[in-house]
């Protein structure tokens, strides 16, 4: 027995007397790093083969709900337009909503969206018209961040002489010619509208509408639409947007008629004229969209000033761009719309500007026919 703080004696027998031998241990940090990259693989082949199914199912879901309330919707419309309105299909969701049962309230909102109202109704319908145009649009899916101009005329400026003079900041909302200006995206051929320190507010008005439009779709490439026969089908884009034209083609027609038989002078002044036609309901914020264009105006009229004695065959507006859908939907003057080719478009346009007027004369600004009237 060794002493007190004298040395260990003991023989060395082979065992082990520590308990703090050194164990081979794996590096914390190289820990993380297989940990990290093990997450991540996991994670990649979940995202490749687990959430595109799941998604795919949910979407699945989501279209045979939206084609059931559709449905739904339907025969509620028929039941209301025979016994609450007259034999008028409802201009409007709201306007239908407003008065319908409470059990029908749920039918404005498409199991896709979290909107109030995201199904929009087409104004101007009468149950007649069901055997009349049994292909006539009724009602479409949409969202309502996908209208990009949709609170233009609520939209206020800075009044510079009126706040300077009255001492306080005076605003106002904009004219027919700054909308025109804003819409067909041509601010600098209008008067500018300077705010405290100058800068044209017309462009902040633009780019306004512009970021608080998110051009979030229901389902991408399409819509579910209703048309007045009962049908209820999901239609792409360049389909939909053929729709979206003859329904056009009646405001225009209606605007013509108004104007000593001459069509507008190009979409940004229909757009425009609607928003003062208590009539246009809600079709004034969506008409002059192109599905799938990211432009707030996605149609051009004919350079040729049309007019309602033109010959029916007359092209009277088409999609601003090819590139939308690999060729052009054209409108023709009696309502008709076809799709056709680049080449095709072009030759079709040669001919009309060689039947018409001079196609191609650059229209003057409202400015401009303000200043050239005596």
């Amino acid at each position: 027995m060794s002493g007190s703080g004298g040395a260990d004696n003991r023989p060395d027998m082979g065992l082990v007397t520590s308990t703090h031998q050194s164990r081979p241990r794996i590096c914390p940090v190289e820990f993380s790093f297989v940990t990290a990259v093990f997450l991540a693989v996991a994670g990649a082949l979940a995202v490749l083969f687990w959430y595109p199914a799941d998604w795919k199912k949910h979407d699945e879901l989501k279209r045979k709900q939206t084609e059931a309330l559709m449905h739904e919707l339907y025969r509620a419309l028929l039941q209301y337009s025979a016994d609450y309105n007259g034999r008028r299909f409802p201009p409007e969701m709201d306007n239908f909503l407003h008065f319908a049962p409470l059990e029908w309230r749920r039918l404005g909102v498409c199991p896709a969206s979290n909107r109030r109202f995201s199904i929009q109704l087409i104004p101007g319908w009468t149950l007649d018209d069901v055997e009349k145009n049994p292909s006539g649009l009724l009602a479409y899916d949409y969202n309502e961040d996908e209208l990009r101009y949709k609170d233009l005329a609520s939209i206020t400026v800075i009044d510079a002489k009126a706040t300077k003079k009255e001492g306080r900041v005076v605003e106002r909302t904009l004219t027919r010619e700054e909308m025109w200006a804003v819409l067909s995206n041509r601010i600098e051929d209008v008067p500018p509208v300077p705010d405290t320190h100058g800068r044209n507010q017309l462009y902040d008005v633009r780019h306004r509408l512009w970021y608080e439009a998110t051009m979030h779709r229901n389902f991408p490439g399409g819509h579910y639409v209703l048309l007045l026969d009962g049908t209820v089908k999901w239609t792409p884009d360049v389909e939909f947007c053929r729709m979206r034209m003859r329904i056009f083609h009646r405001e225009l027609v209606k605007q013509a008629k108004a104007a000593g038989g001459v069509f507008p002078k190009d979409v940004a002044t229909a757009v425009v004229e609607m928003f003062f036609d208590k009539d246009s309901w809600w079709l004034k914020n969506s008409l002059g969209i192109c599905p799938g264009d990211d432009e707030f105006i996605g149609f051009e009229m004919n350079p040729a000033r049309v007019s309602l004695d033109d010959p029916p065959d007359t092209v009277l507006m088409y999609t601003r761009t090819p590139v939308t859908y690999g060729g052009r939907n054209v409108l023709f003057l009696d309502g008709a719309v076809k799709f056709m080719s680049e080449g095709e478009f072009r030759d079709l346009m040669r001919k009309n500007a060689a039947s018409g007027p001079a196609a191609g004369e650059e229209e003057p600004s409202p400015a401009e026919e303000e200043g050239g009237k005596e």
